[in-house]
């Protein structure tokens, strides 16, 4: 790992700590017992964690699997490092908030995200995941990480730059982390202007191409990190 890899993975991981304790706090659910949208997950998880081809034993309640973090039953985070099976083609975990999906063997199509409302925070980094990057563009994202996968699609498409995508730029404000290095992610980075609170970007070995023009000026105030080779 070069020293620029380095202070990026140490950025990501401060902010992704930081994150995570403050999202489960802001987003942390009303109810004071198991509400009845999450009384469902029990099954659906199941049926996820066995199309994620997860290998251990799935006994006992759901909130109580490694890699699963609930709150009030209903679950808020999944990691899982060896799930080497495929995604579906919807999640039904509607307070899902943080996911990290790192195996190699893992495919399937990224829109299996497209109905998880309150998801702030994905990594699905050196995985065989496919699909357009635009599936993504209706979420309020905080960090996504897609690096090493076979995500395409445009940026422009992603993040919005014209009127007709306006309503994409109001859900991608927040985003912070924006990885995609060797994917197949397309156009100007001068797309991402609207998002204007980059921290860290990593568009490194992709087609993405452009110069810093005039509409960077008084933009991108909170930007560190602009990897592009």
């Amino acid at each position: 790992m070069g020293p620029g890899r380095a202070v990026l993975q140490g950025a990501l991981l401060s902010f992704l700590a930081v994150a995570i304790r403050d999202g489960l706090k802001s987003e942390s659910l009303t109810v004071d017992t198991e509400g009845d949208d999450c009384k469902q997950e029990a099954q659906d998880m199941w049926k996820l964690m066995q199309q994620l081809g997860y290998q251990g034993r799935l006994d006992g309640h759901h909130c109580e699997w490694p890699g699963v973090t609930c709150e009030n039953r209903c679950v808020k985070q999944l990691r899982c490092e060896t799930c080497g099976g495929r995604l579906p083609e919807r999640i039904n975990l509607n307070h899902l908030f943080f996911v990290k999906l790192t195996s190699p063997n893992l495919t399937g199509d990224i829109k299996a995200f497209q109905e998880t409302p309150h998801l702030r925070l994905l990594s699905l980094h050196g995985t065989r995941i496919h699909g357009n990057l635009s599936a993504l563009a209706n979420l309020q994202l905080q960090f996504l990480d897609l690096s090493g996968t076979a995500v395409t699609g445009s940026l422009k498409d992603f993040v919005g730059e014209t009127v007709a995508f306006s309503f994409l730029v109001q859900t991608l404000d927040g985003l912070r982390h924006l990885l995609l290095s060797r994917t197949k992610v397309t156009g100007d980075f001068n797309a991402l202007t609207v998002l204007r609170k980059l921290i860290a970007v990593d568009l490194s070995h992709t087609a993405v191409a452009g110069r810093i023009t005039s509409k960077w000026r008084g933009k991108l105030r909170h930007l560190e990190i602009l990897k592009l080779q």
